[in-house]
Parts: structure tokens; sequence; C-alpha cells
């Protein structure tokens, strides 16, 4: 007997489904739930037979106690599912066996489960593959950066050092191409094409400039560039998460230090403020060579630096030829002791501009002297009427950077006899003193060579008398003329003081006079 709900197979004794809960009724035999259909059971032909006589049977009573579970609700047994009731005088025919209830396969669904969860797993390691596959390598470099030293404290060095075997160890086999890493590295791994940029980025930038003249303490920094960056993360599938690396200076020993100086000296040729300079050195152990900043063009109370022709690179210079640093690579002196050129006339002193006339009126004289040569000739007077003072504007030095001109009113009175006439004249010209160069000692004392006094030559001056009598003179008729000659044209030159008293000039012409005629002056033509 089977349950007609599930087809769970029942005993026939069974009152209701052990497995549904659905109750049996007595003498009912339901038809197996999804039971396959049976094929139909052959009936065998039967001779006709008298009707045996139906004996009834009393049905004996079973007190049965049906216990319902509440989630399960009893449905009661349509009638039309009852036991077929046979005909009356109907051979009983013996009812066909029910068919076998189809089992299910109790591996299926844990087949079709664990299926689905394997393709489930397989989908999330191929897209887990993908996104690896495509993800960036994050990256620190500072981790396999370190530093090194050397040299001594003040003068010392760094350089950077990456550590490529510590770095391909970790990141070797996770480092990728890009695509464009691919196209440019088509001959190396990706291991490799990093670790060729890194050199090259470490080579160029790990030893600048500012990774010298360290002391220890200082703080240093290397910076991974931005330009750096970008290729990288160009060219690679990588992060790059530090940019900078810092460090502090340590371990520098102390180096001797020396004074490159000692036995150096400053020597001066010339006068102020055009007097040059340059170096001598009574000692000099390591061959240094010196400069200044300044040779030219100098005056007292001027500085000059002094430094050698290494420039920055002195102190690694004396570090790898004589383990030695200077105390000082530069040193400054003052210009002292040099004679000073007279730029104004108000810097020479009065006692001295006192010396200086009395000395250019004998010179004067004496070129005066010099050329009167005749009893016909006798000087009057030769008075000094005043100076002028010029001084060189160029900020060069030249042969004549001063000069201070002493003027001269010359009086000559002339005489002469001509067809048994006596004629006489006073005649007036100027003539010049010239002195040039005067200087100043550094106490205030002034410089001056009495000896280069001398009377200006370049101009000369006749004076004719009656029928082809003359005489000659160095100067000028005329002040016009010498300062025409003299000053004007050297005005672009020069700086022109003028000291003249022009109260003394003589606006007269220089002719002779006829005198009258003596009783003697007969005797004294034929002298």
């Amino acid at each position: 007997m089977f349950c007609k709900n599930c087809g769970q197979q029942l005993a026939d004794n069974a009152t209701f489904c052990g497995n549904c809960g659905t109750p049996v009724a007595a003498g009912e035999t339901p038809a197996p739930v999804e039971a396959a259909p049976a094929a139909p059971a052959p009936v065998a032909e039967v001779a006709p037979a008298e009707p045996a006589p139906v004996v009834p049977v009393e049905a004996t009573p079973v007190e049965t106690t049906l216990k319902v579970s509440p989630a399960v609700p009893v449905e009661a047994v349509p009638a039309a599912e009852a036991a077929p009731v046979m005909p009356a005088g109907a051979a009983p025919v013996a009812p066909a066996a029910p068919a076998a209830p189809k089992k299910k396969n109790k591996w299926l669904l844990p087949v079709i489960i664990g299926g689905s969860a394997f393709l489930l797993v397989m989908i999330a390691v191929i897209v887990i593959v993908v996104v690896l596959l495509n993800a960036s390598t994050k990256m620190d470099l500072n981790e396999f950066v370190s530093f090194k030293y050397s040299g001594y404290d003040t003068v010392g060095k760094a350089t950077v050092e990456f550590d490529y075997d510590k770095f391909n160890e970790k990141y070797g086999k996770s480092i990728r191409f890009t695509s464009e890493g691919k196209m440019l590295y088509s001959d190396n791994t990706p291991a490799e094409a990093f670790e060729k940029t890194i050199k090259s980025y470490v080579r160029l930038n790990g030893s600048s400039s500012r990774f010298r003249n360290l002391s220890n303490g200082d703080k240093i920094e290397f910076e991974w560039r931005e330009s750096l960056i970008f290729e990288l993360t160009t060219l690679f599938k990588v992060e790059i998460t530090e940019t900078k690396c810092t460090d502090t200076v340590k371990g520098l020993e102390a180096a001797k230090t020396v004074d490159i100086f000692e036995g150096v000296e400053v020597q001066y040729r010339g006068t102020a403020p055009y007097a040059s300079a340059s170096v001598k050195t009574s000692d000099n152990p390591y061959g240094l060579r010196f400069r200044l900043d300044k040779s030219n063009q100098l005056k007292n109370g001027d500085t000059i630096t002094i430094t050698t022709t290494y420039g920055s690179s002195l102190k690694e210079y004396l570090l790898e030829k004589f383990g030695v640093i200077p105390v000082s690579e530069s040193k400054t002196v003052t210009v002292s002791g040099l004679s000073q050129v007279i730029m104004n006339d108000t810097e020479i002193p009065s006692s001295l501009m006192s010396k200086l006339q009395a000395q250019a009126d004998e010179t004067n004289k004496a070129r005066l002297l010099k050329s009167i040569t005749a009893d016909d000739q006798r000087l009057v007077s030769a008075e000094c009427i005043g100076y002028y003072f010029l001084a060189n504007k160029s900020s060069s030095n030249s042969s004549t950077n001063n000069c201070i001109f002493f003027v001269y009113r010359n009086v000559v009175h002339h005489s002469q006899t001509y067809n048994k006439k006596n004629y006489e004249a006073d005649s007036v010209f100027y003539s010049v003193v010239q002195l040039t160069n005067l200087t100043m000692k550094d106490d205030g004392t002034t410089e001056v060579d009495l000896t280069k006094m001398r009377v200006m030559t370049n101009a000369t001056i006749t004076f004719r008398g009656v029928g082809y009598k003359s005489w000659l003179y160095y100067g000028y008729q005329t002040m016009d003329k010498l300062k025409s000659n003299l000053i004007d044209r050297n005005a672009d030159k020069f700086n022109v003081t003028e000291k003249i008293d022009y109260s003394k000039i003589d606006s007269k012409e220089n002719t002779p006079k006829e005198t009258q005629p003596s009783e003697t002056s007969g005797a004294d033509a034929a002298a």
C-alpha cells in the first residue's frame, strides 16, 4: 500500500502516512503519487461458471486513534477514490499490481549545487586575475635608498645608493609593462628595464651640488621628481607612494685647517686713484695661484678681496692633495699707503703753493734771461698774475693726471738805432711755467718734484723793431691766445680751475716808440 499524496510505501495496517501525515482510510489501497503507468496485466480467459454465493463478512471494527500534526492538515478522502464495487454476479478480478514508485537521485542536487559553486568560483578567480593583471604595484622606493658619506666635516659629500638586489627580491616578479613599456623595452624584462631607469636617475641626481660641503648634523633630502614618477608610471604598472627621502649627515671626520694666505701680500704701483695692485707670495706650499677682484683704479680706503683660481673646488683640491682645509677661502685687504693725485687746487696747502710759485718765479726768470742775449734787450719785470689748475676727467690713468700753469706777465725793454735815430719800446708778453702730476701722501704731506717744473716752449712770439730788427721769446702776446691754445683746447679732458688776476693784464699793443734824437744819437748809432 502507498500514500496517495506522496507515494510513500505504507504498512498494510497504516492509518496515516508516516512521511507526509496524510490519513489512509481502512480497506483503501490508493495509487502511489507520481507512479509511472503500469502496463496492463493480461486477463486470462475464464470459463463461465455459476456465480458463487456471496458470503457476507462482518468487518471487525478497529479502534484507531489518529494524531494529526498541526502543521499538516488532514484531508478527507473523496468518494470517487473509494474502492470500486464489484457488480453482482461478476467474478472477482485480481487487482493489478501497483507500479513501483520512481526513486529520486540523492546526488543530483549536491552535484548541481557544487557545479554552480565551482562555476562562480572560477568566474571570481578570472575576475581577480584580470584585476590583478591590470592593477598597479604599489612601492616605496625610499625603502631601498641609503646615503654614503665621505670627506671631512664641513666639506663632506654624500652619494645616494640604491639596493637593486633587495628591490628585485621584493618586486622583481611583480613589475609588469604597460603597452608603452613593452614597445620601448622589447628586449628587456620589466625588472631589467625598471632597474635601468632607476640607475640612470640615481646616477644623475644622487651626487648633486646639494650633497657637497656637508657638516655633521646637516639635513639632506633626495627626491624622486615628478618627471621620473611620470616615466615610471607610463612604462610600468606601478604606483610610487613616497617621493622624498631625508637623512642626517653623520660620521664625517674633522680635517686639519691651514691659513693659505700666510706669506701672501699685495703690492701697489702708481698713485691713487689710478694705482694698480698685484699679488706677491713668499711661501706657497700648496701650489695655489691667487687673484684679486680689483687690481686697477685704486685709491686709499678701497678694499680688495684675494681668492684662489680654484674657486668653489678649493676645499676638495686641498683635501684630496694634502688632507687639509683652509681656514678661509678668501682674504680682504684695505688699500693704504698710496700717494694721492691732487684733484683740486684746494688740496694744496698754502705753504706749498707759495713754495711752488717761488720756484716757478725762478724758472721763468731763468728762461727769460736765456732769451736776452744783447745789449738792446733788458728785462723790466716778470710778474706772476695767477694760475690754472687742471685735473684729469678720465677714470683711467694717463701721463698727465693733473697740471698747474703759473702765468707770468713779462715786460722787456727793446732799443735800437736806425738811420741815426734811436728807437725804444717796452714789449709785453705772457709766459707759462708748468708742473704736472702733483701728489699727496696718505699722511697729508705733498710730494712735488720741483726739478720737473719747466717753461712751456710750445709757443713763441716775435717782436719786430724798425727795419729788419726782431726779438724772439717763448710765450703768447695776449692772454686770449694763451687761454685758447693752452686751456680751451684741453677743457674736454680736464676740469679747469682758473685763478688769474685780470687787473694786471695790459691791453695795449706792443709797438716800438721813436725817441727824440739827441746830440749823441749819431755817435751812439755808430757805436
